[in-house]
């Protein structure tokens, strides 16, 4: 699922306005580029069962089509803030969000990387893995709350629970990839 499920998850538990076809396209470039990148990092060759981007068009044409896609996902983070009157502070608020879930995706696939490289099985792994899915798949469950719960221009007493339960939500799906993953 990507940010735009997420977001108007929240917004239709609120009965707003969710993000039409355009705005989540363009959101959701955000987690297309993640991917992209990830799969050049993973070195891996499929993704959806078709060639991942970087195979047929190359590290570098996939890189700026990375930086594009994340340009164009902040460029739409603004101009929702403009259309939904959020103001200054709230576009701020919205890109700092956006740009601490970014952060923690990269942190997580660090820790990713350095798991998967391992040559040995250790008791301390297990914490680094329950770390990395907290940052990587519970924090884009979080953030995309997060930022739902931004549009709405409003706060309600429950948000903090929901937010949480968004966060275990995506800790609970990343677990059951991997398992998948596993048995495959």
């Amino acid at each position: 699922m990507k940010l735009s499920y997420y977001i108007n998850l929240i917004l239709e538990l609120e009965n707003a306005t969710k993000l039409n076809e355009e705005q989540s396209f363009n959101i959701d470039g955000f987690d297309t580029a993640i991917l992209i990148l990830d799969d050049i990092q993973d070195q891996s060759k499929i993704r959806d069962g078709k060639p991942c981007f970087y195979i047929i068009n190359g590290v570098e044409k996939a890189k700026e089509e990375a930086k594009i896609l994340q340009q164009n996902a902040f460029k739409e983070l603004n101009s929702i803030c403009d259309k939904r009157k959020i103001g200054f502070i709230g576009k701020v608020r919205a890109r700092i969000l956006l740009n601490t879930l970014h952060s923690a995706i990269k942190k997580g696939q660090n820790i990713d990387s350095v798991l998967e490289h391992s040559l040995t099985i250790k008791t301390s792994f297990i914490q680094r893995y329950d770390y990395m899915i907290k940052l990587f798949t519970g924090g884009h469950i979080k953030y995309s709350f997060l930022l739902g719960f931004l549009f709405l221009k409003n706060n309600p007493s429950y948000k903090k629970t929901v937010i949480s339960i968004g966060e275990k939500i995506g800790i609970i799906r990343q677990i059951f990839d991997d398992i998948n993953d596993y048995k495959k």
